[in-house]
C-alpha cells in the first residue's frame, strides 16, 4: 500500500526558532511524505512554496533574517534530497525556479 503523507506547508518564517516547522518538514520527509503533493487550490508543490517565500528587501539583514535564509536553504535541500520534482508548475505556470529567481533567494542554485 503506497500513501502520501501531505506536507504542513506552506511555512511559517516569521519566528523559525520558535516554531520547530522546519524540523517537522524533514522528519516527514524521513517518514517517507510526498513531496510533491500539490496544493489543491493554488497547485503548489512544497518546494514552490518554499521558493515563493518573499524576501523582505527593506528589513535590514539581521540575525532572524539570516536564519529564515538558511531555513529556506536547508528545506530546499531536504526537499530535493527527496526527490521533489523540479518541473511541477503552480496555477500561473511558475515553477520552483522561477519562484526562486522572484523572490531573491540566493540559493537558486541548488535547483
Amino acid at each position: 500500500c503506497t500513501s502520501s503523507i501531505h506536507l504542513p506547508l506552506p511555512i511559517s518564517f516569521s519566528h523559525p526558532d520558535r516554531t520547530g516547522q522546519h524540523e517537522v518538514v524533514h522528519h516527514l520527509l524521513e517518514s517517507g511524505a510526498n513531496p510533491n503533493v500539490q496544493h489543491k487550490n493554488d497547485l503548489q508543490s512544497p518546494l514552490i512554496r518554499v521558493c515563493s517565500q518573499k524576501k523582505k528587501p527593506s528589513y535590514p539583514t539581521t540575525q532572524l533574517s539570516r536564519d529564515i535564509e538558511d531555513i529556506r536553504h536547508n528545506l530546499t535541500k531536504a526537499l530535493l534530497g527527496s526527490d521533489a520534482d523540479l518541473n511541477i508548475s503552480d496555477k500561473d505556470k511558475n515553477t520552483a525556479l522561477m519562484a526562486a529567481l522572484e523572490n531573491g533567494m540566493h540559493f537558486y542554485e541548488l535547483l
